[in-house]
């Protein structure tokens, strides 16, 4: 008979979300039983990342400071843009930190937080497959199957999906994905041949999109552009575009001289997306499964670690009896999330030299929806069978739906929403939704 193990907290996941909240409750909670699982085996490519330098007040807490600087990661000095004009501009990070920062091989980093999460009394297991069965008694039941076929089960009082943006857990429990674009990934790394004197995180627009490079260790140096998944050409044509891509790129290309090629192109999701439903009885999403950033932000191994360790406190809140632990987890999240896209508009907005190009015209978001316009709904309230997975989730879809069952003002639909619904939200992104129900005809004005 395979055996069971039984764990207070599992978590699906063993990035930096899910290790930093492993890294909190048994820094808070010593005698928790907690167990992080990974389908990856921790090897393989990933590119790299700059971490801001802010990254240290996370650490610090975590206990986790002194060991990562003993791993001798690259200093980042801060970013060079060449973003809205053709002059490269220096800036201490896009997103304004101090310097210095670090940049950091992915993998090598995950590693290490997932061994610092063991070396506190987490049981890790990489390479695992959990496969749902059901809640009975208070207890999430998985099966586990390895690589070598063994399997095993596990229960647990308390489920954390930080299993990166397929959330697959959370999805499992009725959250649904809210989408806001389709923005892609395609990455390379090179080897360059002598040392180079620019350790600069580079960003640089073009027409179809933007270039992400930053240099690693052992002189490689990752290179990524991003552009939307509707834009790519099929899968044979994709090396020539992304050179044709690089030529409309000339300080990236630069970058490149007296480099070699590592590798084939790789293709990563970078959509910035979230869940409308971060937490549930007995478990919670946290990192990119509960929602993701644009790369452009340079936030997301700090988002990730930020959300673990709140994570890792609603988690102790709700086991402890605290009421509303969950739903004051859920609501910082979603608060970070508006804030977050309004921050995104207002770099995308500073690049205005390609006004015809599709990838730049998707990212200038114009209220034209006159306040006092009156709003009616075409269709009942449509639950989860609604299409309209952009900006909008189907329960927002709902509400919003429900306000206009009878005609009433913009602005006043708008209030309605924050104060009967969803209170998180920004206007400016209640009023975006709104215009997106007029396209999808889902809204009508009365004429």
């Amino acid at each position: 008979m395979a055996a069971v193990i039984q764990t207070d907290i599992l978590i699906l996941g063993a990035g930096p979300a899910g290790a930093s909240l492993a890294l909190m409750l048994l820094q808070r909670a010593p005698a928790l039983k907690v167990c992080l699982l990974d389908q990856s085996t921790g090897h393989g490519e990933k590119p790299g990342e700059t971490l801001p330098p802010q990254i240290k007040d996370l650490m610090g807490p975590l206990g986790i400071l002194e060991a990562f600087q003993r791993e001798e990661h690259l200093p980042a000095n801060g970013t060079s843009a060449c973003w809205g004009s053709e002059i490269l501009v220096e800036n201490d990070y896009l997103y304004r930190t101090s310097a210095p920062g670090w940049r950091i091989d992915k993998q090598r980093f995950n590693r290490f937080l997932a061994a610092e999460a063991e070396k506190r009394g987490a049981t890790l297991r990489l390479g695992v497959n959990a496969k749902y069965l059901g809640k009975t008694n208070s207890q999430f039941r998985f099966q586990l199957q390895q690589e070598n076929d063994l399997v095993t089960f596990i229960e647990a009082a308390f489920v954390v999906d930080a299993s990166g943006r397929k959330a697959g857990f959370a999805t499992r429990m009725g959250a649904q994905k809210v989408r806001y674009d389709r923005l892609t990934s395609i990455w390379r790394n090179f080897r360059l041949k002598e040392s180079c004197s620019d350790k600069s995180t580079l960003v640089e627009s073009c027409k179809y999109g933007w270039w992400y490079s930053t240099l690693l260790s052992e002189n490689k140096l990752v290179v990524a552009f991003m552009t939307d998944s509707d834009l790519l050409p099929e899968y044979k044509r994709l090396e020539p575009a992304w050179h044709d891509w690089l030529d409309a790129a000339p300080y990236t290309k630069q970058r490149l001289d007296h480099s070699v090629a590592v590798g084939d192109l790789e293709m990563l999701p970078a959509a910035s997306q979230r869940l409308d439903t971060l937490f549930g009885e007995g478990w919670i999403a946290v990192g990119d499964a509960a929602a993701t950033f644009d790369p452009l932000s340079s936030q997301g191994v700090f988002k990730a670690m930020k959300s673990g360790i709140f994570g890792a406190y609603a988690a102790l809140d709700y086991r402890s009896g605290k009421p509303g632990a969950l739903e004051k987890y859920g609501r910082i999240v979603q608060s970070e999330f508006e804030q977050y896209l309004e921050i995104r508009e207002q770099f995308y907005q500073q690049e205005q030299r390609w006004p015809e190009s599709a990838f730049w015209k998707r990212r200038r978001h114009q209220i034209t929806l006159d306040p006092v316009s009156v709003l009616y709904a075409v269709k009942e309230p449509i639950g989860k069978n609604t299409n309209a997975r952009q900006l909008l989730s189907w329960k927002e879809v709902d509400a919003i739906l429900s306000i206009c069952n009878t005609p009433c003002l913009a602005k006043d639909v708008v209030a309605a929403f924050r104060q009967n619904y969803f209170g998180y939200k920004k206007d400016r992104n209640i009023i975006l939704g709104l215009q997106f129900l007029l396209e999808e005809n889902l809204l009508k004005k009365v004429s």
